[in-house]
């Protein structure tokens, strides 16, 4: 959905007139592509932002389809019946960063993040899952080692064990804030808001209304617009299909 209202919509801000707009390829190029997910084959729309990116976050789609599949061989291969789990995780774990770090080496940014480079940021879920009891009960070392793990990796310049880390700190912060638990009963707008943010951001920023009035004021309206999106989007679209 988010493509076609980004395609219709985004035309309202393009410098090309309507005409020039809707009978470019790109316009095309652009729904055909990232309706299969593959938003770097045509990231932008004619006239629009400068022929930048339309959609920063949809670059993410294609990985998360990935995982959608590669999830339940990961757990047919790493199952609670596997007596091996653990230690086959964690040395996937470390062959997933010998990937990102060689091709981020050779500045292939991109190349390191497909998903046998991401896999590095999802399997300490996997493991925290497999051993959530031993988690919670040492929850609290195990987020101030993170924490000063993170700090020694960014120090370094370094990615070693915050992957591993940043993973921990987050289901650190999950389980142990009770008011945190309670927002889903609102409905799930979190990824209304992360597929919607982008264009919004933009689109304030190409129309000059940080530069013309107050940018903490602009900054806080574009923040409540993103924040209506994602939860209209949840309302009006999301729900039906979960």
């Amino acid at each position: 959905m988010v493509i076609f209202l980004c395609a219709i919509l985004l035309s309202l801000v393009s410098t090309y007139s309507f005409t020039e707009y809707f009978s470019n390829t790109q316009v095309y190029k652009y729904l055909f592509w990232n309706s299969l997910f593959l938003n770097f084959k045509a990231p932008w729309l004619p006239g629009v932002f400068g022929n930048q990116a339309v959609n920063g976050a949809l670059w993410t789609l294609k990985i998360e389809m990935c995982y959608y599949f590669a999830v339940p061989l990961l757990f047919l291969l790493f199952g609670k019946n596997n007596k091996y789990r653990n230690i086959s995780l964690v040395i996937l774990y470390f062959l997933s960063l010998i990937y990102l770090n060689y091709f981020e080496s050779l500045n292939k940014i991109s190349v390191a993040k497909q998903l046998p480079g991401t896999l590095s940021y999802f399997i300490p879920g996997m493991l925290i899952y497999f051993n959530f009891d031993k988690f919670i009960q040492h929850k609290n070392i195990i987020f101030i080692i993170a924490l000063a793990t993170v700090w020694i990796d960014l120090y370094l310049k370094i990615q070693l064990f915050s992957p591993m880390m940043i993973g921990a700190i987050v289901m650190y912060i999950a389980y142990s804030f009770k008011f945190l638990n309670n927002f889903g009963k609102y409905g799930d707008f979190t990824y209304g808001i992360y597929i919607f943010h982008f264009p919004i951001i933009r689109t304030f920023q190409t129309l000059g209304l940080f530069e013309d009035y107050n940018p903490f004021v602009m900054a806080l309206v574009c923040m409540l617009v993103v924040i209506a999106v994602g939860v209209s989007s949840w309302h009006l679209y999301e729900k039906r299909f979960l």
